[in-house]
């Protein structure tokens, strides 16, 4: 809707102009005062009037004409007189100045007839494949040489033909704007080209913002096999993400698309869309990426995963039964970063003497302990403390146990107690730590020494 302020004064109507958005009426007068001061303000004339200030403005400024589609002879006659080349903010041309543009292109003299010989159109499209567009209905042999030189000349046909498509489909560009306009034909040949385009621009060429949609255009036409195959072409695959697939992979793929992205990228982009299957979460059990493991994005683990997960840690892959295998669990923990060493433990079903004086001694080291033998009630008092949670604590304690006649006691009188909520972990671990302290100051708890102590002696209460 326009406002007409010709009935006012015409300064009032130059600051209602100069001062509003929308459309207005105004006299000549005051559109020539508004066009000196701002062209780009010619958008707010509601049918302007056409004075040799508007034709000069727009002679230096042509882009301020292409909103309108009805542009006026005039209009045209002005952009043009300025540059041939200022067609291109023409909607809707008049006739003789589309053929103008093709004699321009041509390279022959202007003739202002409303239609081109065929000649003179096939001349244009060879030295510039933009004078389709100023075609009307162009036959098979203009096509043909305009898509020689561009895909975008797609964008004018329609119901494209197979070869037509063929053209099209060698610039990815082309393929997306094939397959958005439902025109992509399902040919094999036609098909087998898409493909290849497709995987070449995400491996070859220059990374583009349409990466991820020729991602996903090409997961939609490829086969399993095609994927895995792409996906092991030592490092030139393309960076396939979680969002690309429609559905959730197959477990091959799905683990080539973690090698591919990492573990902390593939688990970010992966939370919300994607719960991993048995197959992989086996496979995320034994993987390492730099200082990050597989298994610590897991939850609820399984014997098989907690097998993988000790089999990487000992670096050994062959072990059928590694949880049972005293030598690779030892050696498991031996190795363990200190990040995960709690997690690898807690894999161990019946740990080994050997695998718990590992176990304490990593501990030790982190915590600047020369030795651990023999472990002293102060040493496992320390490395108790100073665990990341209960559980871990609890484990400690337990290992501990096992090197102090004084800790294995303390450890037998806590075994009693109650196992059966969340809390236990803590219960067990403060009556752990409350029967240390108690041995190592009989005096201040009022308690026998350790040989002595029993249930009764140690305070039980929490907090």
């Amino acid at each position: 809707m326009s406002v007409d302020l010709t009935s006012i004064p015409e300064d009032l109507q130059f600051q209602i102009i100069w001062e509003s958005e929308g459309q207005f009426r105004c006299s000549a007068a005051v559109q020539d005062r508004v066009i000196e001061n701002n062209p780009a303000f010619l958008d707010r004339f509601y049918h302007p009037h056409t004075t040799a200030t508007l034709l000069s403005a727009i002679r230096k400024n042509p882009s301020l004409i292409k909103e309108y589609y009805d542009v006026p002879l005039s209009w045209q006659e002005a952009v043009l007189e300025a540059d041939i080349a200022n067609i291109w903010h023409i909607n809707n041309p008049a006739p003789v100045f589309k053929t103008a543009f093709l004699e321009h292109l041509a390279g022959v003299p202007r003739s202002g007839a409303e239609d081109a010989t065929d000649a003179i159109k096939l001349c244009a499209l060879e030295n510039n494949w933009r004078a389709i567009c100023y075609i009307d209905d162009p036959d098979d042999d203009m096509k043909w040489i305009a898509l020689k030189q561009s895909w975008e000349v797609i964008k004018f046909i329609d119901e494209p033909s197979i070869s037509q498509q063929l053209l099209a489909c060698r610039s990815a560009e082309g393929v997306s704007f094939l397959f958005n306009t439902g025109n992509l034909s399902d040919d094999e040949e036609v098909t087998a080209l898409v493909k290849k385009t497709l995987l070449d621009a995400l491996t070859r060429g220059t990374p583009s913002d349409l990466d991820s949609e020729y991602r996903g255009l090409f997961l939609r036409l490829s086969s399993v096999d095609e994927v895995l195959e792409c996906l092991s072409n030592n490092g030139t695959e393309p960076a396939f993400e979680p969002r690309d697939f429609k559905v959730m992979p197959n477990v091959g793929i799905n683990i080539k698309v973690v090698q591919r992205l990492g573990l902390r990228k593939y688990f970010v982009q992966a939370q919300g869309v994607w719960s991993p299957s048995p197959g992989l979460r086996v496979f995320l059990a034994g993987h390492k990426d730099g200082r990050l493991y597989g298994y610590s994005y897991l939850s609820q683990t399984t014997k098989e995963e907690k097998g993988e997960f000790i089999k990487l840690l000992a670096g050994d892959s062959t072990s059928n039964s590694p949880l049972e295998d005293d030598e690779i669990c030892e050696r498991a923990i031996r190795q363990s970063d200190v990040s995960i060493i709690h997690a690898a433990f807690a894999c161990i079903p019946s740990p080994s003497d050997a695998a718990c004086k590992a176990y304490l001694a990593v501990l030790a080291i982190e915590r600047g302990m020369t030795s651990i033998s023999p472990l002293s009630l102060d040493a496992a008092d320390d490395l108790i403390r100073h665990c990341p949670d209960c559980r871990s604590s609890l484990q400690v304690a337990k290992a501990a146990s096992r090197f102090n006649d004084r800790l294995r006691g303390i450890y037998a009188i806590c075994e009693p107690l109650p196992n059966d909520d969340g809390s236990s972990d803590e219960l067990y671990v403060a009556c752990f730590l409350k029967g240390i302290h108690a041995a190592l100051d009989p005096a201040a708890c009022d308690a026998e020494p350790l040989v002595a102590v029993g249930a009764e002696d140690i305070d039980m209460g929490i907090g």
